[in-house]
């Protein structure tokens, strides 16, 4: 180890079986990749011990097939695989890697697709980072057109419990350049951590928006998994920043925030706000920017038992006009 074989369910009841020697306390990591390898195979796997007693395996429900096993023991041990659905054929192959296991992360976003005006800024949910040994910070960052930017830093949070969806866990912002042209763009999105001086990378999915975009598709097409469509439009309608009185609050007392939009020519209309990422403890009182004005400003108050540190910020806009509704973001800000 580590090692990888490849090998397919040819025949009716085919159980393939995988001899290997692990050391007490060794933590491995066992997978089986079919969709990978544009195979529809669907790997169902066990790890029993010398005498046959089953020790681990793989949840039905997550793909690829995957089992963390740790023997308590020296000794030799099996892996058995089989087909989950008992369905054997030529094209049902799997590739079976084995190897210690390490820190690890994967990184999930809850949109795929979006429109984005030049000059402005959106945001992408993200999922709790399914975490292997790992629980320090993420940085995620995107990546593709220069046109485009945006990083946010993941902390880390329990998973949320088994077949409930997961909240998001933070906001990726998205920046459009004002001199990027109308078009389709793809971006993608790395997440990083350091371990131990050594750099993790891999690139975040959408596995899940894109399955359920497809009626469930167990096999989508695996291109689309992580990427982002983006769509710049016309120029935006207005634009949203945001200032503030202070650059410190203190708990249990108000400061002001001020959101100042610049306007299209020939728009006037009210501008709502409502605060795009609601931090804990902390009261927003959020206006509206009123008709032919150009800012607004309002309390934000901290409660006793606020965290230190930097409060973030972000505002969504929306108003009508030629009975068309508009929203926009505002960059975030601290």
């Amino acid at each position: 180890m580590p090692s990888g074989i490849t090998a397919r369910f040819l025949d009716k009841g085919d159980v393939d079986h995988f001899v290997f020697t692990a050391k007490k306390g060794v933590k491995h990591t066992i997978e089986a990749e079919t969709y990978e390898i544009l195979s529809p195979a669907e790997v169902y796997l066990i790890v029993k011990d010398a005498k046959g007693a089953e020790l681990a395996k793989s949840n039905p429900a997550n793909t690829p097939a995957r089992i963390d096993f740790t023997p308590t023991a020296d000794g030799d041990f099996t892996i058995y695989a089989e087909h989950l659905n008992f369905m054997p054929g030529p094209t049902e192959v799997y590739h079976l890697t084995i190897k210690e296991a390490g820190p690890d992360f994967d990184v999930q976003l809850q949109l795929d697709r979006l429109a984005l005006a030049p000059g402005t800024t959106t945001l992408v949910p993200v999922s709790p980072a399914v975490r292997r040994d790992y629980t320090g910070p993420i940085e995620l960052s995107i990546i593709g057109h220069p046109g485009f930017s945006g990083t946010v830093i993941l902390p880390n949070a329990p998973p949320p419990p088994p077949n409930v969806p997961a909240p998001p866990l933070a906001f990726l912002p998205i920046t459009c350049k004002a001199d990027v042209p109308i078009g389709g763009y793809n971006l993608q999105v790395i997440a990083k951590a350091t371990v131990a001086g050594k750099e993790i990378i891999r690139i975040a999915t959408v596995t899940d928006v894109v399955k359920t975009s497809f009626n469930n598709l167990t096999f989508p097409p695996r291109e689309m998994l992580t990427s982002i469509g983006v769509a710049v439009t016309d120029k935006p309608l207005f634009s949203l920043a945001i200032k503030f009185d202070n650059s410190e609050v203190l708990r249990g007392v108000a400061a002001n925030v001020t959101v100042t939009a610049t306007r299209a020519a020939g728009f006037a209309e009210e501008i709502q706000l409502a605060s795009a990422i609601v931090p804990a403890n902390v009261a927003i009182a959020a206006k509206p920017i009123p008709k032919g004005a150009n800012e607004v400003t309002f309390p934000i108050t901290p409660a006793a038992a606020a965290a230190y540190g930097p409060i973030p910020l972000t505002f969504r806009g929306t108003a009508k006009a030629a009975a068309k509704d508009y929203a926009y973001y505002s960059a975030p800000s601290t």
